[in-house]
């Protein structure tokens, strides 16, 4: 039992050290930020306003914190969202 769970940790160790290595290249490379770019460029309008069909308004949508709150807060929240954006 004790081998199983030792394999168990090291194979569940190799996919971390594998996951972190892919993080480490995509930020050396700057992947992540042209993905928040492309997300943001066309998540709002020129206006600042979000865009309520476009990819960053859906993961944004999907996410459990907003999924938690009020219709009410959602729309302040998103309100709030595009003062910033626009600023």
């Amino acid at each position: 039992m004790r081998d199983e769970a030792a394999r168990a940790e090291a194979q569940r160790q190799a996919q971390i050290d594998m996951m972190q290595g892919q993080l480490d290249w995509w930020q050396e490379i700057g992947y992540l930020w042209e993905k928040v770019e492309t997300l943001i460029d066309g998540g709002v309008d020129e206006t600042g306003k979000l865009v309520e069909t476009s990819e960053l308004a859906a993961l944004l949508k999907d996410n459990d914190n907003i999924k938690a709150i009020s219709e009410i807060q959602a729309f302040k929240w998103r309100q709030d969202l595009a003062k910033e954006v626009a600023a």
